[in-house]
């Protein structure tokens, strides 16, 4: 699910869904003998909001629908509101909607080698409405590995303009060994573009986790790393340059 899915496609289908709707609405209207003006559904079900004895299943009104020839096909079409920008002058909106969020990143760093370990992050994000929320809450949870893993080990080294580390065997990604307890947090403050006010979740939760946990090493260790990932080696050098800083 990229970021504008949601957003864009999700906006397309909710029109597409409030056109079958209707036409749903008027078949089953005129099966009870109603206006549709006085139709609701609930739970599969459409009813007459003047007697709600006078129902009918959703399944049967579709096979009403088929056995009438009636086409339950429709198409919707959303397009986003363009961006006033200006490139001159760095004036206006790059994007119509954006996705606010908050890490916190709990680590235990090893002084003596380097190692850093990251043992909880809690994660806050405002989705503007939860479609899909045990989708969602994984959406969140694979970013913030993948940010992990952005933080602390994975890093293309080059030499001589080839790429050394090509392949899974040299380049590391996090394993279910590498990851912490994560703990996601859903804020819903809708807003104004996608469907129910939905906004984007797609590449956010990978953004923060790495600067998160630079800044738990800094509060753990006192040492304020200025290039990612937060590799042993990298460790080792800030603290050496800590207390040869301390020293002098």
């Amino acid at each position: 699910m990229a970021s504008r899915t949601i957003t864009i496609g999700g906006r397309a289908t909710q029109m597409v869904a409030g056109k079958l709707n209707q036409k749903l609405i008027e078949i089953a209207a005129d099966m009870l003998k109603c206006s549709s003006s006085e139709i609701e559904s609930s739970d599969g079900t459409y009813y007459s909001m003047l007697d709600k004895q006078r129902s009918i299943s959703y399944l049967d009104v579709v096979a009403e629908a088929y056995r009438r020839g009636i086409s339950l096909k429709e198409a919707g079409t959303f397009l986003a509101p363009k961006c006033e920008y200006d490139s001159e002058t760095s004036q206006g909106t790059t994007y119509l909607q954006y996705t606010y969020g908050a890490v916190t990143a709990e680590v235990e760093v090893d002084t003596e080698t380097g190692q850093v370990q990251v043992l909880k992050m809690v994660t806050a994000y405002d989705v503007g409405k939860a479609i899909n929320p045990i989708l969602l809450e994984g959406q969140i949870e694979g970013g913030t590995i993948q940010g992990l893993g952005y933080g602390l080990m994975e890093e293309l080294i080059h030499k001589d303009g080839f790429v050394v580390n090509p392949n899974l065997a040299d380049y590391y990604i996090p394993t279910s060994l590498d990851i912490p307890e994560i703990k996601v947090i859903i804020v819903e403050y809708p807003g104004q573009l996608g469907p129910y006010g939905a906004k984007a979740i797609g590449e956010p939760p990978i953004v923060l986790p790495a600067p998160a946990i630079v800044n738990a090493i800094d509060n753990a260790i006192g040492v304020r790393l200025t290039e990612i990932p937060a590799t042993p080696d990298r460790v080792l050098t800030a603290l050496k340059r800590k207390i040869r800083e301390s020293e002098s």
